[in-house]
């Protein structure tokens, strides 16, 4: 039996990939898209999610490359603040502490 390929990049998880992780926020979108809407779940009107890869690790995989999927609610012209750095440090955060990252 030959053995496996090895494939370049980092890790992939079993069954998460930019495909699926791209699906799953879109599911979400509408609920995400209505609570921007309301002050008491973001004053400021604009989210950025970051998918990583679940199966990516600081020891072998560079940041950048274990993002999965990344998305932006809210026209971002607009943006009062760098909302996609503020969810990529956090997702940074996460990552190395192994630990949720708070919200804002």
């Amino acid at each position: 039996m030959s053995a496996m390929p090895q494939l370049e990049g980092p890790p992939r998880g079993h069954f998460v990939d930019r495909d699926l992780a791209a699906a799953a926020v879109a599911m979400a979108l509408p609920l995400l898209e209505a609570a921007m809407r309301h002050p008491e779940y973001g004053d400021s009107g604009f989210l950025h999610i970051v998918v990583m890869n679940p199966a990516a690790t600081v020891a072998d995989t560079r940041f950048e490359d274990a993002i999965l999927y990344e998305h932006s609610i809210g026209d971002r012209a607009r943006w009062d603040a760098d909302y996609a750095a503020f969810a990529r440090a956090k997702a940074r955060l996460a990552g190395v502490s192994g630990r949720t990252a708070p919200s804002s």
